[in-house]
């Protein structure tokens, strides 16, 4: 409980609903819970702990947003007794605007303190869930155009794209493949198979394991082995 709180003030009992600004995430007990200030009371002491709504909670799990500080809340009163208030959510206002201003309501959003975003996209031809982070990179799943729909991921000018499954299998399943790689392909493996016809301009390689080489032109390198 807070040491300076508006309880003090006299005030116990509030009913409605009443806005403030969070001033404290600091909950000593680990309950998510906030300190708020409500400056239409025309006070500077902070609320009593108040625990937050929210759409989802249990036991270690649950839907966990809690606001920054400076933001501003909306809050009620457990049976008007300002000892026990409740953080309902979050509002805008003339300072803190919402991240997007689409009037058709098209855009649902998700949007962190460092720029983290979650998109939902329901415009017309716009379809599409986007996934991206405060540097740019990101993962679409892109339904806009009906039998053409794909899935992007897009990384920034100096960024990776990984896949890691140390001792699990990684399994790639289409009708057909595409890779293109501006300044070169690196394939390790102790061993590289390959099923169907390899067609290719050059090959350049230690070994090759192969049943025929059919091409309009064939020299081996002396000492190389090629079990043919």
């Amino acid at each position: 409980m807070s040491d300076q709180n508006i309880g003090n003030q006299g005030r116990n009992n509030i009913f409605g609903v009443l806005p403030g600004v969070v001033t404290d995430l600091n909950d000593s007990e680990g309950m998510g819970r906030v300190l708020v200030r409500f400056h239409t009371l025309g006070s500077e002491e902070n609320s009593y702990w108040a625990r937050i709504a929210t759409l989802y909670s249990g036991n270690d799990r649950g839907i966990l947003f809690r606001p920054e500080e400076g933001d501003e809340v909306l809050c009620t009163f457990e049976h008007g007794d300002i000892q026990y208030p409740y953080v309902l959510g979050g509002l805008w206002n003339g300072q803190e605007t919402p991240p997007d201003s689409d009037s058709q309501n098209n855009k649902k959003m998700i949007v962190t303190r460092s720029g983290h975003k979650i998109t939902f996209d329901d415009g017309p031809s716009a379809e599409k869930i986007e996934i991206e982070s405060k540097s740019g990179q990101k993962i679409v799943l892109d339904d806009s155009i009906p039998d053409s729909e794909k899935i992007q991921i897009e990384t920034t000018s100096t960024g990776m794209v990984e896949i890691n499954s140390p001792v699990g299998r990684v399994e790639i399943n289409c009708a057909n493949a595409t890779i293109n790689a501006m300044t070169g392909l690196d394939i390790n493996a102790p061993i590289t198979r390959i099923s169907g016809i390899l067609q290719t301009q050059l090959i350049q390689t230690q070994t090759i394991v192969a049943t025929a080489v059919i091409g309009s032109s064939y020299t081996p390198a002396p000492g190389n082995t090629y079990g043919l």
